[in-house]
């Protein structure tokens, strides 16, 4: 099998950056590749950015999203998707960047059988080098069941750009989860990882690049309630397919903690007081956590926020409970 890969780029009012995306696409040293661009309604100058760039290079397809797939990025991504034409399918998120070698090197490494293959990603700022982070270490021997427990633990070990996916095993899954604002690269990973993929990690040098200073990104909103909500969506919806494939005690735990941590913790410092306390009860549940497990949990991060007791946590209590409730990651804390 010639491996060919269709690079996806879903794409919304980014006039101003698009363009350093897209350059980054044309300069690729191998020419086994085609870019997918889906705009999603952009309301500013992005159609006719990027209709310069495929007037220019054949190899660039601009699509508008059609009403078939839903508003946002998911809807972008699927119907990106489904109009590819390459064996294998990359998404690019449209203020991120490749390097020059990363469709070289991704041919170099993909064989007919791996249904994701999943190299590192670098970040950087405001322009390439002003960083020397990874997203995440690889751990090339790592186990399936290892990477579900590591994205468990929000150790995500890679960037949405580093994997290469074989596009018929991504559209047996089912793709984009178009009804989530937020966390669908967690979700789909997850979802994906518990179809038991043959997966290879490819501990390179990083040959994507995520832009971690953007306005307006889904990141930037972590405090509001519709961030919210999402997240939980994303959660029961990977719960449900993590917990039909392990019945580990280990991944169950994580699961809760997960949990406890995302909808209870979180939420709770930043406010959201009702919000948490009625995520449970205005939803069909958790298989990993009952009303009165949650519960428990709410009322001890309420009493947990009053300030003396902050300050005795602070001054070294041992809390096995809170070192479950926040493991420790290198995501986004190593360097290369």
């Amino acid at each position: 099998m010639t491996a060919s890969i269709s690079i996806i780029i879903p794409v919304y009012n980014r006039a101003g950056i698009v363009h350093e995306t897209i350059a980054s696409v044309i300069a690729q040293t191998s020419d086994s590749w085609e870019c997918i661009i889906v705009d999603d309604g952009s309301t500013d100058d992005t159609a006719a950015v990027v209709s310069a760039f495929a007037k220019a290079n054949n190899k660039i397809h601009l699509y508008t999203r059609t009403d078939n797939y839903k508003p946002g990025g998911n809807g972008a991504r699927q119907m990106g998707l489904e109009m590819a034409q390459g064996t294998h399918v990359l998404f690019l998120d449209s203020d991120d960047v490749l390097a020059s070698h990363c469709i070289d090197t991704r041919i170099n490494h993909v064989t007919p059988d791996m249904d994701m293959v999943v190299f590192h990603t670098g970040t950087f700022s405001k322009k390439l080098g002003d960083e020397k982070m990874l997203w995440n270490k690889l751990n090339e021997h790592d186990t399936l069941h290892e990477n579900v427990l590591r994205f468990l633990n929000q150790d995500m070990p890679w960037h949405t750009t580093g994997v290469l996916w074989k596009k018929t095993f991504l559209l047996k899954i089912g793709g984009w989860n178009q009804n989530l604002k937020a966390w669908q690269d967690w979700e789909l990973h997850v979802r994906a990882l518990t179809q038991e993929p043959l997966l290879k990690l490819v501990p390179t040098m990083p040959d994507s690049f995520y832009r971690r200073d953007v306005a307006h990104s889904i990141a930037s909103q972590k405090k509001t309630e519709s961030y919210l909500q999402s997240v939980q969506m994303a959660i029961q919806t990977a719960e449900l397919h993590v917990l039909s494939k392990y019945h580990d005690p280990k991944i169950i735990s994580s699961m809760r903690y997960l949990i406890y941590r995302c909808l209870i913790a979180i939420p709770l410092k930043q406010g959201y007081y009702k919000q948490s306390r009625d995520i449970y009860v205005n939803s069909s549940g958790f298989m990993s956590v009952n009303k009165l497990l949650f519960y428990g949990s709410y009322l001890r991060e309420r009493f947990m926020s009053i300030t003396l007791v902050k300050r005795l946590l602070k001054n070294g209590i041992n809390c096995t409970y809170y070192k479950k409730l926040f493991p420790a990651s290198t995501f986004l804390k190593t360097k290369w």
